[in-house]
């Protein structure tokens, strides 16, 4: 099983036109990566769609805007 970067999802979420609630987040990495990925940040590794949208928001990568989440640009490392 290959590892998906986390970059690659922020991305995808960051193409959303309306804010998304988690698990529609969930959904769409399912959609997007298949049912099994795992996901992989400079710090973690092995992490669940759940496990990597939890870590987003710590992050403040994605936060929320009226009834769901939108990638927070402003946060958003380029490496």
């Amino acid at each position: 099983m290959s590892s998906v970067h986390a970059h690659e999802f922020i991305n995808l979420i960051g193409q959303q036109t309306e804010p998304k609630a988690i698990a529609q987040l969930s959904q769409l990495a399912t959609e997007a990566f298949g049912a099994d990925a795992r996901f992989h940040t400079c710090h973690s590794e092995d992490q669940t769609a759940d496990q990597i949208l939890a870590f987003l928001q710590k992050m403040d990568k994605i936060v929320v805007d009226g009834e769901g989440f939108v990638l927070n640009r402003g946060n958003v490392c380029n490496h």
